[in-house]
């Protein structure tokens, strides 16, 4: 084999190795920052969880989560308000008939959540008292102003008025609700 002593294409070579390393390392280091900042403030938005809904089994509309993620992804915001009054309505027949039962069971202690400031937070922005015992038959008239409050309580600040409306509508037409 030729040695080559050409100091011009030395340096091309280095420089043409040099930004093949550069674009690697910005694209591993997206993918890393995508995956930890999963459900987190923008995340929340890219994937259309506002709610912070963590994945399940559940086969939720609008659901296109992918395998292995930590939170559900939703084509739409409006599905993942369906989805959360869902819950919450679901929720009601378990036995989590106070706001404070449910946001405990939805957002437990036993997860990190600052659950009794949660509790405060939505029962303060929604206006529904902590201890206020909800029927399925009840809870339709409270449900727009609570799932807006606890998706305030997961984005910090107010959700798109629209989409919890779309959302809501879908939740009605589920379960019959005039």
């Amino acid at each position: 084999m030729k040695k080559v002593n050409n100091p011009l294409l030395i340096i091309t070579e280095l420089t043409v190795l040099v930004f093949l390393f550069y674009f690697v390392i910005r694209i591993i280091n997206k993918r890393i920052k995508f995956h930890v900042n999963r459900g987190i403030g923008q995340a929340k938005q890219m994937n259309n969880n506002p709610l912070n809904i963590r994945t399940s089994d559940n086969k939720w509309m609008g659901k296109n989560t992918q395998l292995g993620d930590a939170f559900e992804s939703f084509s739409d915001s409006s599905f993942a308000f369906r989805a959360g009054l869902v819950l919450l309505y679901n929720y009601i027949g378990m036995g989590y008939d106070t706001l404070a039962k449910m946001i405990t069971e939805y957002a437990p202690p036993s997860d990190n959540n600052p659950t009794e400031a949660y509790i405060k937070n939505v029962s303060g922005w929604s206006g529904v008292p902590f201890d206020l015992v909800l029927t399925r038959n009840s809870f339709p008239a409270f449900a727009v102003d609570i799932i807006s409050a606890m998706a305030r309580q997961e984005q910090g600040k107010d959700p798109d008025a629209e989409k919890v409306k779309e959302g809501f509508d879908m939740f009605k037409n589920k379960y019959k609700i005039s």
